[in-house]
């Protein structure tokens, strides 16, 4: 079994991750009433760019030079979700 090694840039990635995916909930109604029906981009507690189609908002994204694997993308659902279980 192999041991899994992570060097201080990737647990920063990690941690940042965190941070954005802990925000992004804490600020969710928020953001919803902006970004219905929207995908959004976060990176450092801040939404920098929203689409409705994520193929299209990755795409700009990488264009600009981001690296992808730092950013937190959700989708704001517009409609109320119930789950019966």
């Amino acid at each position: 079994m192999s041991e899994l090694i992570y060097n201080e840039k990737d647990l920063t990635k990690l941690k940042n991750f965190r941070r954005d995916i802990e925000w992004f909930k804490a600020n969710y109604e928020s953001i919803k009433s902006e970004y219905k029906g929207q995908y959004v981009a976060i990176v450092d507690e801040e939404i920098i760019d929203n689409d409705d189609d994520v193929k299209s908002l990755l795409d700009r994204l990488e264009a600009k030079g981001i690296d992808l694997t730092t950013i937190v993308v959700e989708y704001i659902n517009p409609y109320k979700v119930a789950y019966v279980l």
